[in-house]
């Protein structure tokens, strides 16, 4: 609790999560799209 209260921590580990969220945004998008990608470019046609 005494982490949260220290107004010099908290937003820095406020900015640490919101990096760590958008970064695993950004992860899961690429996933998203390779996988719809990837069996269409290797599927014999």
């Amino acid at each position: 609790q005494k982490l949260l209260q220290d107004p010099i921590v908290a937003p820095s580990a406020l900015a640490r999560l919101s990096g760590r969220l958008r970064g695993l945004g950004g992860r899961l998008k690429e996933l998203g799209r390779r996988p719809a990608a990837a069996p269409a470019d290797t599927r014999p046609s």
